[in-house]
């Protein structure tokens, strides 16, 4: 601040032209004058020592006031700072400050005791202060409550208030410099006085009284570089302040925009720099509407010229320097001069992609959410079963059912609602029967922690019994159970099924059995008249040889050779029946060894045919020794019987796939066309005369039925003049086994 200069004046008093003669002329007079200058010097001079303790004490109070003014300065931009980035390191200028607010007040209000007037102005502004202070901490309230940014309507309430503060504090301010200026023109008309006074003074009284005056002078030189070094530090002050504010803009995460009162660029920071596009060269002086170019997002209009600067809560895009677009949120405040006139703007504004694409995350998985929530429904409501939960009741010490589907009614006749008005509901429906047991092996369950299945009996509404199958599972916390949940099924269709199948096997079983003695009885009973009819046929042929003629004996063969096919066809049928007769024997066997067996029964076609057999490593299974041997006999017998002109080759093979060995029996025979691959596994299907291949066409039916048994498949792959290949399969026995390389074969030789 300024102080005016005041004009001191060089014209020697007339009262000092008297003086001076007045002491040449009487020693008296001049001693009274002097008496009463220095009574007078005195009290001036104690005149101008108060002044200047005034003087002081107003240099004081400002210092005190700037003080105030620089933590209430502190306080509204670490507000504002957090209010703007949501960052609590930007509180800590506000927290600081309010610390020491009130002490520092306190003593500003005791050094104005003695002042009403500055008293009235201080009071006036404490009380916008506590307003300021309630509405932070409203403000920093809302924003941790809601943890999104403070309207603008809220913002502006504080600027208002503290534009007021400041306006208080600049009238406490003014109050106080015309104090001290009133005091400094008086001090400096007090001096001037005292000055001729000395002077006048000093020729009576010599150098005595001059250095006493210019101990005086000295002392309110001081108090004026004092002042002046006050008014200096006060600048230095605001321009540190300045260069403080200016670096937190910098520093902030978020884009700042300064304009004037005509929206031309004054400021932007390194934010505003990166987002945009624009320089600090190339933005200054330009319009805010050039450097920020804002399209809203609702109608993908730009924001006109003369709107940017106005505040707005819609969506919108900031369009770079590139074309790009960034979606942003902003927010707008007014720079105001001492008077509360508005001189520019602030636009605050942050990048808010990242924040988007979340949004957009979260709204895809709210709608996955909401399709999986809706298909669960679906399949609730479509599932024929009863899906249930049941919650522990600590007060009750028993789980109560919290949940039911629908389909509860149709089931056991009860509503939703009825069912979980009742707490024991799953009591009252089950069977008087089942209860108990039903009861002991849920829990179970739910102690086990583990899936599990109970069956038992439930009443319907009407008092019809119900066959359930109810699936559960327990949700266990610290090792107990805490919830279960499952879905019941009406098994009764099921279980009349089930009941009506035993039924019906224990009559097909005993059907079979009548069958099997049936077929075993016949088949006995028929040999017995056929050996009969070949005896004395051919008794016959022996004692009345030369009585028969050609024809007789061609007759005679006819019949035995057709009563012998008989008792073939019947020995094979009664083989085929025993199949299903025999027990079940199966036990780990080596299929080496049964087909060491099976080789040694047809030794002699093997000889008489110059078979060479081959096979691989085979394996231990489960199975029926004898029907497997039988197996393997017919499969190889045939492959020896239906040989070409070439010596027959036949190779045994096997392969583990998956669960299940893979046997082949691979022959060099004259093959099988491919239509008759399935009618050669039948009863009775010969596909060559009699007269070509001796046989009763049972064997491969025989096959057929003994891989069945075992629970395997049987097939064959050929083509007619190349060979065949049959196939079959039996389970993997649980047996470990070493392992078998596929591709070795070893002879078999005799």
């Amino acid at each position: 601040m300024t102080i005016p200069a005041q004009e001191v004046s060089t014209q020697q008093p007339a009262g000092s032209v008297v003086f001076r003669r007045s002491i040449v002329r009487a020693f008296v007079y001049p001693l009274l004058l002097l008496a009463l200058l220095i009574i007078i010097f005195i009290w001036q001079l104690g005149n101008v020592l108060r002044t200047n303790e005034r003087v002081e004490h107003s240099n004081t109070v400002m210092t005190q006031e700037s003080t105030i003014l620089k933590l209430l300065v502190d306080m509204e931009t670490g507000l504002r700072g957090y209010l703007l980035n949501g960052d609590a390191l930007y509180l800590e200028p506000y927290q600081q400050a309010q610390s020491t607010f009130d002490a520092e007040f306190q003593h500003l209000q005791a050094l104005i005791t003695d002042n009403a007037e500055q008293t009235q102005n201080l009071n006036d502004a404490w009380a916008d202060i506590v307003k300021w202070r309630q509405y932070a901490v409203d403000t920093l309230n809302k924003k941790a409550s809601v943890n999104d940014g403070v309207d603008a309507a809220t913002q502006l309430t504080g600027k208002q208030l503290m534009d007021s503060i400041r306006q208080r504090l600049t009238t406490f301010v003014n109050t106080e410099n015309r104090l001290r200026d009133e005091r400094i023109r008086i001090t400096q008309s007090t001096s001037q006085f005292v000055i001729i006074s000395v002077v006048i003074v000093g020729l009576i009284v010599g150098a005595l009284l001059a250095v006493v005056t210019l101990r005086q002078l000295v002392g309110l030189s001081q108090s004026y570089e004092q002042a002046l070094a006050l008014s200096r530090n006060h600048s230095e002050e605001l321009l540190t302040q300045r260069e403080w504010l200016q670096g937190v803009l910098s520093s902030i995460g978020d884009g700042v925009i300064a304009t004037d009162i005509h929206g031309t660029v004054t400021f932007i920071n390194p934010v505003t720099r990166q987002l945009t596009g624009w320089s600090d060269e190339e933005a200054a002086g330009k319009s805010i509407s050039k450097v920020y170019e804002v399209v809203h997002e609702v109608d993908q209009t730009p924001t006109a010229p003369q709107d940017v600067t106005q505040l707005s809560n819609d969506s919108k895009h900031l369009m770079t320097r590139k074309g790009d677009r960034i979606p942003i949120e902003d927010n707008l405040t007014y720079i105001k001069d001492g008077n509360g006139s508005p001189v520019g703007t602030v636009i605050v504004f942050r990048d808010i992609s990242h924040r988007k694409m979340i949004e957009q995350k979260r709204a895809q998985l709210d709608a996955m959410l909401e399709q999986e929530r809706q298909r669960f429904a679906n399949i609730i409501e479509t599932v024929p079963g009863i899906f249930w939960e049941n919650q522990y009741d600590s007060a009750a010490d028993r789980m109560k059912l919290v949940f039911i589907s629908a389909y509860v009614e149709p089931v056991l006749g009860y509503t939703v609602d009825e069912a979980l008005a009742q707490p024991d509901f799953w009591n009252k429906v089950f069977h008087p029967e089942d209860a108990q047991r039903a009861r002991q092996e849920m829990a179970q369950i739910r102690m086990s922690g583990h899936p599990g299945v109970v069956s038992f009996r439930a009443l319907h509404k009407d008092g019809q019994v119900v066959d359930i199958d109810a699936h559960m599972v327990a949700i266990m916390e610290d090792g107990k159970p805490v919830k279960s949940r499952g879905v019941m099924m009406d098994v009764s269709d099921r279980q009349r099924l089930m009941n009506a199948q035993t039924r019906y096997a224990a009559m097909l079983r005993r059907s079979n059995e009548q069958l099997q003695q049936f077929a075993y009885i016949a088949s006995h009973d028929l040999q017995e008249p056929l050996r009969m009819v070949i005896s004395y046929l051919q008794l016959l042929e022996r004692r009345y040889s030369n009585a028969l003629d050609s024809d007789a004996h061609e007759f005679i063969t006819f019949a035995v050779d057709g009563a012998s096919r008989m008792r073939e066809l019947i020995s094979g049928l009664l083989q085929f029946s025993r199949l299903d007769g025999d027990q079940d024997t199966e036990e780990p066997v080596s299929v080496q060894e049964i087909l060491d067996r099976a080789l040694t029964n047809l030794s002699v076609a093997i000889t008489d045919s110059g078979a060479v057999i081959t096979h691989d490593v085979l394996p231990q299974v489960q199975a029926d020794s004898l029907q497997l041997m039988q197996l393997f006999q017919n499969l190889i017998g045939n492959a020896i019987k239906f040989r070409g002109q070439e010596t027959p080759k036949i190779h045994i093979g096997v392969q583990k796939k998956n669960d299940e060995w893979q046997f082949s029996v691979k022959d060099n025979g004259i093959g099988i066309a491919p239509e008759y691959k399935d009618r050669i596994f039948a009863m009775f299907q010969r596909l060559h005369g009699r007269t070509e291949y001796a046989g009763t066409g049972i064997g491969l039916a025989i096959c057929k039925k003994i891989v069945e048994r075992h629970g395997g498949r049987i097939w064959v792959e050929s083509a007619e003049g190349e060979g065949a290949t049959f196939y079959f399969t039996l389970p993997v026995s649980p047996i470990d086994y070493l392992g078998m390389p596929t591709s070795t074969t070893r002879p078999h030789s005799y």
